[in-house]
């Protein structure tokens, strides 16, 4: 409808035009009045002008239409200017158009604004890198994993690791790799994945970092558990009737011992087999003790969760091994911020892995002068840390990732399970323990809540 109505308007403008031409020619030709000659002359040149001006019209519109559309701006304004007259059938179809157009961008800043918004939110660091390693993108898992508050260059991430930046740029499109990282003095486990796009004329590769050291160490976990208990089971079945059965001849030696004297014919023998079977007796009760230690690993209580105030706790802790801190010239202290903080958790679990920390702590400064233990609570957003920090001779890096392994330890009376336990009690909490340690300057083991 819209092309008949331009049609027909242009083919009338261009009639009277031709029209108005002859009318023109033929004055010029058979007359000599100048003012008649004139006259028709400027309409011919006003009618021209006219219809170069109808058609150059259109041409505005569009050009305007098209130039605001490539500034991003609203073309409702200019359109609606046009009310009347014989584009405004025109003018509605643009506004129509106008109006998909809109919609489109702004349904496509939803979806973006919707992509950043899960981007932002999803627990696994992303980073996005080009051919110069500048980043383009980064959410903030990725900057709370390395501890950054802004990050533009994957160079920066050799603080991490070293090398850590041509690790990332050779990994192939789909691989997927370990690699350890240091963040603040702890080591954690990183799966790293990498994928490749190309945006216009550029290579972005992105890149995804999921912490698996809490996996890692609750399948390590469940592993010594279920060893444990087979163990146990297996030692528990050879020892109880070895046991017995110890116990059953010593009781029929007792009873018959004059008979069992004269039958081996002196009393060496006989004193010589009790001797014996008393050690028997005796080693297989130390070990089924042993046995029934270790299976505390795999039988902890379900938490019961209540509030626990920290500055109570703490000071229990303070007390208990007070006396045995002040004979060997240890002092202790314990800072709480805020004063009146409070943990939901079990309070005789949690209170039962720092009873296991302190008392490592004083067995480290026993033979050291001078020995300094502090206990620090803080709240850091939603998150509950307890630092328990002693300036012992610390732990080698050598042995730090092996200290939470059942049955490990560096102590010649020492039995292996106080951390192992105390790493367990802070799963079943849902948190974390990790150790930092810097050799003979200090120790800090870290409970994350």
């Amino acid at each position: 409808m819209i092309y008949k109505s331009l049609f027909i308007q242009v083919l009338f403008r261009v009639v009277l035009i031709l029209a108005n031409a002859v009318a023109f020619s033929w004055v010029l030709v058979s007359t000599t009045n100048w003012y008649s000659i004139v006259t028709l002359g400027v309409i011919l040149i006003i009618q021209a002008w006219l219809l170069v001006n109808y058609l150059n019209r259109t041409n505005r519109i569009m050009g305007d239409f098209i130039q605001r559309l490539r500034e991003k701006e609203s073309t409702s304004r200019s359109l609606l200017e046009i009310e009347s007259g014989p584009f405004q059938q025109f003018n509605q179809i643009l506004h129509e158009i106008n109006g998909l157009i809109q919609e489109a961008r702004i349904e496509k800043e939803n979806q973006f604004l919707y992509l950043q918004y899960i981007i932002e939110h999803v627990g696994i660091g992303l980073i996005a890198f080009d051919d110069t390693g500048k980043i383009n993108l980064i959410n903030k898992a990725a900057l709370d994993l390395f501890q950054f508050n802004e990050l533009k260059h994957i160079k920066n991430l050799n603080l991490v690791r070293e090398g850590m930046d041509q690790f990332l740029r050779g990994l192939k499109p789909e691989q997927q790799q370990l690699m350890k990282a240091n963040i603040s003095g702890s080591i954690i486990q990183l799966s790293v994945k990498a994928s490749e796009f190309k945006i216009h004329d550029r290579w972005i590769k992105l890149v995804s970092f999921q912490d698996i050291k809490g996996e890692l160490d609750q399948k390590e976990l469940e592993s010594w558990q279920k060893l444990i208990r087979v163990l146990a089971h297996e030692i528990m079945n050879s020892i109880t009737p070895i046991n017995t059965l110890t116990e059953t001849m010593l009781k029929q030696n007792r009873q018959h011992e004059e008979a069992v004297r004269q039958w081996q014919g002196g009393s060496d023998y006989f004193d010589n087999m009790m001797d014996g079977l008393h050690l028997i007796r005796e080693r297989g009760s130390g070990l089924i003790d042993f046995v029934q230690k270790y299976r505390d690993l795999s039988k902890l209580p379900t938490p019961n969760f209540i509030d626990v105030n920290l500055n109570i706790l703490l000071g229990g802790i303070g007390r208990l091994f007070s006396k045995d801190m002040e004979e060997k010239g240890i002092t202790f202290s314990t800072t709480i911020c805020p004063e009146n903080l409070t943990l939901n958790a079990d309070r005789k679990l949690i209170e039962q892995v720092l009873i296991n920390l302190v008392r490592n702590a004083i067995e480290a400064l026993s033979e050291r002068q001078g020995g300094q233990i502090k206990i620090l609570a803080e709240k850091d957003k939603d998150a509950i840390r307890i630092r328990v920090v002693d300036n012992g001779p610390g732990i080698p890096e050598s042995i730090i990732d092996q200290v939470f392994i059942p049955f490990f330890t560096t102590k010649e009376e020492g039995s292996g399970i106080g951390l192992s336990l105390s790493r367990q009690i802070m799963r079943l909490h849902q948190g974390t323990i990790d150790i930092q340690s810097i050799p003979s300057v200090e120790t800090n083991i870290v409970l994350n809540f």
